[in-house]
C-alpha cells in the first residue's frame, strides 16, 4: 500500500519534470496538417461501410519511401494519408503512395493518435505533443520521461494519457497544462482506456482496475482483475466492462468492480491477447499463443462459451481485429490479410502480398484503417501498403 506521504512526492516529482518541454527547447520544423482518426465510441472498432459484402480488395501501392513503423495505426482524409515513421510521421498522397512531407519527433509514435477539433494528440516514444491540424505547427509538447505506448482520451477540455511506468495524465488541450496526475506505480502499457458513463477507466500493467474521475482525477475506486498484464483495449457494453490478459482470460465487470463471468481458453494452449473488438454479442480477440500460433477467437458475451477461432500463421505478428458491417472481421497477420466470417470464422478471402524476394508484406500494424475506397496499414518490415475496395 503506497503511503500519502510518498503519492505526494511522486505526483510533485512528476510535475516538476514536466516543466521542462521540448517545445521550449527545440525549434520544430512543422509542415503541412494533420487529420484525425475516427475512434469508436466505447472501443468497439467496429464500423459500417457502404459496401457489402466486403470483396476481396485489388492491389494499390506498396511504398518504403521511408522507414514506416507498425506501431501505431494511419490517419486517412481527403488525398492524405499520414502514416507513423521511426523518427515521427510522414504526410503520404492517398492516389500515389508518394511522400508529401515528414516530420521529425523525438521518435516514432506508438499509441494511436486522436484528434479534438483542430488540435492532433499523439505520443513519440516518451513525449506528448498537441499539434495544428491545420498548418502543422506544435501547439506543445511535454516529455513525460516515461514510454507512452497507451491511446489518448479527450474528455471535454482535458486530454487524458498514461504512461508504462508512473501513472495518468490529465493536460488542458488548448494550453498544455498539467491538470491533474493520477499515480499508477506499475504503469498502463498498451491497453486503451475506456470513458463511459462520465468514469475513466484505466488498467493497470498487472491487473488493477481504475475507476477515476476525469474532471479531477480522484479514484472513485479500484478493483483486482487478476495478477496479469492487461494491455487490450478495454470495452464498454452499456455499464459492462470487457477486459482480458496475457493468460487466455476474459472478464466481464460491472462498473462498480462486480465481476459477472470469467471465460479462460482451454490448457494446455495459453494465448497472449493483444487485440479486441466487439459486436452484437461477439467478442473478438487476436493473440499468439505459447507455440507462437497467430489466433483469433470469437467468445459470445451472453453464453460465455467460445463460438470459433481460426490460426492464421506462426510468426506472432497479428493486428487488432477490425469488424466491418457486422459480419465480417479483418485481421493482417504474418501470412496476409484475411476476412473472416463473424458468425463462423469461415475464411471470406486472404490476400497476400509478395515482395521480389518472397517474404510477405501483410504483418501489420496494431491497428487496420478502412474506408469506403480502400484498406491501409503499415508493415512489420516498414512498408505501407494500400488495397483497393
Amino acid at each position: 500500500m503506497v503511503s500519502f506521504k510518498a503519492t505526494t512526492l511522486l505526483i510533485l516529482s512528476i510535475i516538476q519534470s514536466l516543466r521542462c518541454t521540448k517545445n521550449e527547447d527545440t525549434n520544430y520544423a512543422a509542415k503541412d496538417n494533420f487529420t484525425r482518426i475516427s475512434t469508436n465510441e466505447s472501443n468497439h472498432f467496429s464500423v459500417m461501410l457502404n459496401k457489402s459484402p466486403l470483396n476481396e480488395p485489388k492491389n494499390g501501392w506498396i511504398t518504403n519511401e521511408v522507414d514506416f513503423v507498425s506501431r501505431s495505426g494511419v490517419l486517412i482524409e481527403g488525398d492524405a494519408v499520414y502514416a507513423p515513421t521511426d523518427d515521427g510521421i510522414s504526410k503520404i498522397n492517398r492516389n500515389t503512395g508518394g511522400t508529401v512531407w515528414q516530420l521529425e519527433l523525438c521518435d516514432y509514435p506508438e499509441g494511436n493518435m486522436i484528434m479534438q477539433e483542430n488540435t492532433i494528440f499523439l505520443s513519440s516514444e516518451e513525449c506528448f505533443y498537441a499539434i495544428d491540424k491545420k498548418n502543422g505547427d506544435v501547439l506543445w509538447g511535454k516529455d513525460i520521461t516515461h514510454p507512452i505506448t497507451a491511446t489518448p482520451v479527450v474528455v471535454n477540455d482535458l486530454v487524458i494519457i498514461s504512461d508504462e511506468s508512473k501513472g495518468v495524465y490529465a493536460f488542458e488541450s488548448n494550453s498544455g497544462k498539467l491538470r491533474w496526475v493520477f499515480p499508477i506505480v506499475d504503469g498502463s502499457n498498451r491497453s486503451i482506456p475506456l470513458y463511459q458513463n462520465g468514469k475513466l477507466f484505466v488498467a493497470s500493467a498487472f491487473g488493477i482496475l481504475y475507476v477515476l474521475n476525469p474532471v479531477d482525477g480522484k479514484k472513485i475506486t479500484e478493483f483486482s482483475v487478476g495478477d496479469k498484464e492487461v494491455n487490450v483495449p478495454l470495452i464498454g457494453i452499456d455499464n459492462i466492462i470487457v477486459l482480458s490478459n496475457v493468460d487466455s482470460e476474459i472478464f466481464l465487470y460491472d462498473e462498480n468492480g462486480a465481476q459477472l463471468w470469467e471465460f479462460k481458453y482451454p490448457n494446455p494452449t495459453r494465448i497472449y491477447f493483444k487485440g479486441a473488438a466487439y459486436n452484437g454479442g461477439k467478442i473478438i480477440l487476436t493473440g499468439r499463443t505459447n507455440t507462437n500460433e497467430e489466433i483469433t477467437v470469437c467468445v459470445s458475451s451472453d453464453t460465455r462459451k467460445l463460438i470459433w477461432e481460426h490460426k492464421s500463421g506462426k510468426q506472432s505478428k497479428i493486428s487488432n481485429p477490425l469488424i466491418v458491417n457486422n459480419s465480417d472481421v479483418l485481421i493482417a497477420s504474418s501470412e496476409g490479410l484475411y476476412c473472416l466470417n463473424i458468425e463462423s470464422g469461415n475464411v471470406n478471402w486472404t490476400k497476400p502480398i509478395t515482395s521480389s524476394s518472397g517474404f510477405i508484406q501483410n504483418q501489420s500494424t496494431p491497428f487496420i484503417s478502412v474506408t469506403n475506397r480502400e484498406i491501409i496499414y503499415t508493415t512489420f518490415d516498414n512498408r505501407l501498403v494500400k488495397l483497393i475496395l
